[in-house]
């Protein structure tokens, strides 16, 4: 049942509904990807504040659920303004809301059940991700390969530990087993499912006691989570190859690998997480810690510091404008890696192009906006090619190695010793490539260097790839919101012209009619004189006479009052009315013409005495419309055969009009799209003519239509609800 104190008012403005609604999907993807963390916690905030804005409560709750699992792997606790929780845990009554309140309620049992994997509490993961299983029909698809993964990962962590396999119900392997071949299918359509099967395979080989197959999965799962940018899973799997080493009394195995899960932990911007693996009592000691940091140094002995390049990932990661962004990754990464000199390339069509260039002088990075094609003289194009087509890390420890004679020159106006080029990778795909230059030594970039630099180009690509779908967004919207601008200006300029023709229309038939009150007036002045000239003038006849002026005065302002209110448009004055008097009027104007036409008129009007509330020149414009469509229908009628038929009517608190020629009819295509704007059937037709003319009707409360028989004539009705009585 529809919980409607829930729900709220649904007030939506379309703009921020898409932006909280498509913000929330990519966070999911990006969570699952396992992107920084200080990313998805900065468009988290973007897209609560959207759905927080249009009353969008389901997308709240799916959100809030995102940023209550990122806030607690950041360690930004406690929550810096109120999160809501979904109340309800019925799952049952949970499949009777709508489907996207159920999927609120999946993705907040998801989010907990991660939440409470990471925080170490299996059994509390296991349960609330067999929950989000039970609602995942109305979940996304692309969210599957993470509920089959941490439920497996969870039911395998709450199994019993140091016991024989025979203790685990069979059940629960065949389980395990059909979640890992169906990770490792996925693979192909979601990367990065491979390793995560790979890591539920070292799980079973550990539960199983086949320690020498576990260590090695554990070690291949790390490899392909890296090769595909999954930060979330390398961490994951490096801190159960620690565990499970550390079972086996392999100490400095397991002080290497829990180095390892700490860094890409860290990497990753689950800060708690780092906190929580360095503190935990008896899984890491502190002379542990002390030499996990000594073996870090040692590896990366160039004065490269850990903690700086963890706090350029965090740097990277938050940062949202693409423009920012490409100058802060050329900085960063010059600073990090030692360079004097660096180019960044992004992938547009398939082809690399310079973004951006940067240089140290005296001590500071310049970079320079470029976009344009890359050339010898900015770096060279064979490691260039290289890094992109192999996809892979070049160097080139000695620049003496360059024979170009115009990279030579080139080489030398720089100083050049040694170069670098990593191409940028985001799940596989070439997002684009990195030129650096050390001028001051030959074989600068250490493999060490070069892995950290490596590291580093992944989180750019993550975040350069994120900052262009950004972009990509908001100009998407930018361009939304101009196009539904200019919609509406054409159709209220289309609007507007199609009634100035309607009106032009009109022109002949009021001109007309004018002249017969300014005839009277003439006529009746003149009377009136000649009673009054009278040897005894008439007094009576006279009075008579000015009372007939005065009269046909009046109707000649009313003609054009009405004519002037067409011509301007002006705003709706609803008024009571009777519809009589509207079809009588329009009549009038429309006499001589159905005179021209030689048609017969019949009026059949029963609604003397109901009145309607509405605007008098627009009712008459809709009549006007639909009499003049009736005669244009008949126009190849015989002239024995022309018939109109004007009827009005009381049913069902409505006042009807009808409108019946007997013209050749209109077929069923016509008659489906007839009111559809723009279309028409007439040579110089514009085809907004009956669109307006329902528009009218619905903004009275009421409804126009039309029916028809092929040969036999058709007949257009409207209906307008009748006044309240007082």
């Amino acid at each position: 049942m529809e919980d409607h104190a829930l729900i709220g008012p649904q007030r939506l403005s379309g703009q921020d509904h898409r932006v909280a609604n498509l913000l929330a999907d990519r966070i999911a993807h990006r969570i699952a990807d396992g992107e920084h963390l200080g990313r998805v916690h900065a468009e988290a905030r973007l897209a609560i504040e959207a759905a927080r804005r249009t009353r969008d409560r389901a997308t709240e709750i799916i959100v809030a659920s995102q940023l209550r699992l990122v806030r607690g792997l950041r360690h930004e606790t406690p929550p810096r303004e109120a999160i809501p929780v979904w109340q309800s845990t019925d799952v049952e009554a949970e499949g009777r809301l709508p489907l996207r309140f159920r999927q609120a309620q999946f993705f907040q049992h998801l989010y907990a059940g991660l939440a409470a994997f990471f925080d170490d509490d299996a059994p509390a993961a296991a349960r609330r991700l067999r929950a989000a299983e039970a609602l995942a029909a109305a979940a996304p698809e692309h969210t599957r390969p993470s509920v089959t993964f941490f439920g497996a990962i969870a039911a395998l962590r709450s199994a019993p530990s140091g016991g024989h396999p025979s203790d685990v119900a069979p059940a629960v392997f065949a389980d395990i087993e059909a979640r890992r071949d169906n990770l490792e299918r996925w693979g192909r359509a979601f990367p990065g499912a491979g390793g995560k099967a790979m890591l539920i395979g070292a799980e079973l080989a550990r539960l199983r006691g086949n320690d020498e197959a576990a260590a090695r999965l554990y070690f291949d799962a790390a490899s392909a989570a890296h090769a595909s940018g999954q930060l979330m899973v390398q961490a994951i799997a490096w801190e159960f190859a620690a565990t499970h080493r550390r079972s086996q009394r392999g100490a400095d195995a397991a002080r290497d690998y829990m180095s390892r899960a700490r860094y890409c932990y860290g990497a990753w911007g689950a800060h708690a997480k780092v906190q929580r693996l360095t503190m935990h009592g008896g899984q890491m000691r502190r002379d542990d810690d002390e030499w996990a940091a000594g073996v870090l140094h040692r590896r990366h002995g160039m004065g490269i510091d850990l903690q700086a390049g963890m706090r350029a990932v965090q740097a990277l990661s938050e940062e949202i404008s693409l423009d920012k962004l490409v100058e802060r990754v050329v900085e960063t990464m010059l600073v990090q890696a030692g360079a004097q000199y660096g180019v960044l390339l992004l992938m547009k069509g398939g082809e690399p192009i310079v973004e951006a260039i940067g240089t140290v002088v005296l001590g500071k990075v310049l970079v320079e906006a470029s976009r344009a094609a890359p050339t010898e003289a900015r770096l060279p194009l064979d490691m260039l090619g290289k890094a992109i087509r192999g996809r892979r890390l070049v160097a080139l420890a000695d620049a003496a190695a360059l024979v170009d004679p115009i990279v030579e020159d080139t080489r030398n106006r720089r100083g050049t010793r040694s170069a670098i080029c990593v191409p940028l990778l985001r799940q596989g795909e070439i997002v684009g490539a990195l030129y650096l230059e050390n001028h001051l030594a030959a074989g600068a970039f250490t493999k060490d260097r070069a892995a950290f630099v490596e590291m580093l180009g992944q989180q750019a690509a993550n975040s350069l790839a994120a900052a262009r779908l950004y972009r990509e967004l908001v100009d998407e919207n930018e361009r939304r919101a101009e196009t539904e601008a200019a919609l509406v200006k054409a159709r209220e300029d289309l609007a507007r012209t199609a009634h100035l023709t309607v009106m032009g229309g009109m022109a002949a038939s009021i001109a007309h009619e004018i002249n017969q009150p300014l005839a009277a007036i003439v006529n009746c002045s003149g009377a009136g004189r000649r009673w009054l000239a009278r040897e005894h003038p008439d007094i009576p006849e006279a009075m008579a006479a000015f009372d007939q002026i005065a009269n046909a005065a009046g109707r000649t302002a009313e003609i054009v009052h009405a004519l002037r209110s067409l011509a301007k448009q002006a705003p709706a004055s609803l008024a009571p009315l009777g519809i009589n008097e509207v079809v009588v009027s329009v009549l009038e104007l429309m006499r001589r013409e159905i005179e021209e036409r030689q048609v017969r008129l019949t009026l059949a009007l029963s609604t003397s005495g109901k009145t309607v509330v509405g605007d008098g020149i627009q009712l008459q414009q809709v009549v006007l419309n639909l009499i003049t469509n009736a005669l244009e229908a008949m126009a190849d009628t015989p002239l024995a055969s022309r018939e109109l038929t004007v009827s009005s009517g009381v049913e069902g608190g409505y006042v009807n009009v009808e409108v019946t020629d007997r013209g050749g009819g209109i077929d069923a295509a016509t008659l489906g799209c007839m009111f559809d704007p723009f279309f028409t059937t007439k040579g110089t037709g514009m085809g907004m003519g009956l669109a307006i003319c329902r528009s009218i009707m619905e903004a009275h409360g009421g409804t126009l239509d039309a029916s028809s028989r092929i040969g036999h004539g058709s007949t257009l009705r409207f209906r307008v609800p009748m006044a309240a009585r007082i």
